[in-house]
């Protein structure tokens, strides 16, 4: 089953200068859990999937390629990660890594034979950052899922979140009969949260399709969308749609960050260049062309204006063309160069380009990834546009007051980005991502998962920065889930958070969240 988590930011720093920039640091994300011994008494695995994962009970997977695209499941702001319990008798083994170039599968663990019903319901309080000094809210949350196996998952529920006590009393007349909160449910985007998931198909499959909450959704080699989340802003809700199909030696991949308003859309098409010259199997997946475009009209999630009408982000346009080629294959390691280029077009047009070297390795199931790329970046165009913090820096790029990301210049320079991951499933998964720019800012990233005592206990912790040396922000979130007995448990979380305002600021405050739930499990 799964709780709630709410993941948010907060800043602190003056005014952005025009030229300042913000490059959110691009990483991937870990995968989910695999299905480890039960207990004494089978339980039932939870209702919600890992948030990017969207699988529902699926375990987490081995750690893939850091320069492919990564199912990244991870602690969730206002769609909580679930508490998975394993219903397979024993842990899958390892399998290999995936060699980099090759179209990455989504490890699922086997899926229970004909139709399963999982229903359940989570409730507790949350301290909100509104009132004086925090407003305390009651959540409930109905949940419904049905698991088909391979082919097909959906999960539907809602978070109603009732205001309990209101100091001063300011917001209740304005709530939905004086209780439901109203800013959960103003928008079409906000329906989206009804939409827990739903998947037909699988991402190693000849056609796929997924939709719901995305945390650490990254496309390709993480050029354009790396580490994105569209669920960043505390009064936006909106359901992501991504779908792909591999055809030969031509993949192709589509994704809009919310499927009810005129957001993010992007698409990328592959051509795999061993399948078409050789009939070799060996020469398979080594050497891949993508292109990559990403488009955001920004018409969804903003603050409410004195006419009634939505602030509106800048758009946005940015591509992208890389190459990646496997120096080295083995059944445990592989080696990947990275080459690639991008522009977007703004005022001006504006390039860059980069030079990458990827290591991946199987250490008998303790999995490391390590990335280095040299950058090249300046004006309008940077990579990993689309990154962490995007929803709250496409109205404040940088600290916590100023111009939209679209708006920034970034100065003419270089930069280094390093990434590393390393995983022992069902046990920990961390990994961390670094820039630094030569003009004398940094970004930074880092996530860690660990499960104990049979993935009874999960916990997880992020941390980000954005723009240190410059203008600096910093968001942070925790959570923690124990099942206590078969189909109960109980969850806490707290963190950062901001809600952008029409005067191009940000409000900033922290919350915390308790509660439990109830699940269970019926095969039809």
């Amino acid at each position: 089953m799964a709780p709630v988590m709410l993941l948010l930011v907060l800043a602190q720093a003056p005014e952005p200068e025009p030229r300042i920039i913000v490059v959110p640091v691009p990483q991937q994300a870990p995968p989910a859990p695999p299905p480890s011994a039960p207990l004494n008494q089978p339980i039932p695995p939870p209702l919600s999937p890992q948030p990017e994962v969207l699988d529902a009970g699926a375990p987490l997977p081995p750690l893939p390629p850091l320069v492919r695209p990564t199912p990244a499941p991870v602690f969730d702001a206002g769609v909580p990660a679930p508490v998975p319990v394993p219903s397979a008798p024993a842990a899958a083994p390892v399998p290999a890594p995936a060699p980099a170039s090759a179209p990455v599968p989504v490890a699922e663990a086997s899926p229970p034979s004909g139709l399963v019903l999982r229903g359940g319901i989570e409730a507790g309080i949350n301290m909100w950052p509104q009132g004086n000094p925090q407003d305390l809210l009651f959540f409930i949350r109905p949940l419904v899922s049905f698991d088909a196996g391979e082919d097909f998952a959906a999960e539907l529920g809602a978070t109603l979140n009732l205001l309990v006590f209101d100091d001063p009393p300011e917001n209740r007349s304005n709530e939905i009969g004086g209780f439901l909160r109203r800013a959960d449910w103003d928008e079409p985007s906000d329906f989206g949260q009804l939409i827990r998931l739903l998947r037909i198909g699988r991402p190693d499959g000849a056609l796929w399709v997924r939709a719901g909450a995305v945390r650490l959704k990254t496309l390709g080699n993480g050029h354009l969308i790396n580490r994105y989340s569209n669920q960043d802003l505390a009064d936006y809700h909106p359901a992501s749609g991504n779908g792909g199909f591999r055809i030969g030696a031509v993949r192709a991949e589509f994704f809009a960050s919310d499927v009810f308003a005129a957001r993010l859309f992007s698409g990328l098409l592959g051509l795999e260049f061993g399948r078409v010259f050789s009939n070799d199997p060996r020469w398979y997946d080594r050497f891949w062309l993508t292109f990559e475009l990403a488009h955001d009209i920004g018409e969804a999630g903003g603050p409410l204006l004195t006419d009634g009408s939505r602030l509106k982000s800048p758009g946005a346009t940015v591509m992208e063309l890389d190459f990646t080629a496997t120096l080295y294959r083995s059944a445990a390691s592989t080696v990947n160069l990275l080459l690639g280029g991008g522009l977007r077009p703004a005022q001006r047009v504006d390039f860059g380009a980069l030079l990458g070297l990827s290591i991946d390795t199987d250490l008998k199931g303790l999995q490391l990834a390590a990335k280095i790329e040299a950058r090249k970046q300046a004006g309008y165009f940077r990579q990993g546009y689309f990154g962490p913090q995007y929803e709250v820096s496409r109205f404040v790029g940088a600290g916590f007051s100023g111009a939209p990301l679209a708006e920034q210049v970034l100065p003419d320079g270089w930069s280094v980005y390093a990434e590393l991951r390393f995983g022992s499933r069902g046990f920990l998964v961390g990994e961390g991502a670094i820039e630094y720019f030569t003009f004398g800012r940094t970004d930074v990233d880092f996530s860690l998962q660990a499960e104990f005592l049979e993935s009874r206990v999960v916990t997880s912790l992020r941390f980000a920065a954005v723009a240190l040396g410059v203008l600096p922000r910093f968001a942070v979130t925790a959570e923690a889930r124990v099942r206590i007995y078969k189909s109960f448990y109980v969850l806490g979380s707290g963190g950062t958070v901001f809600f952008p305002l029409a005067d191009h600021t940000l409000q900033r405050g922290v919350f915390v969240l308790a509660g439990a739930g109830l699940d269970f499990e019926a095969g039809l």
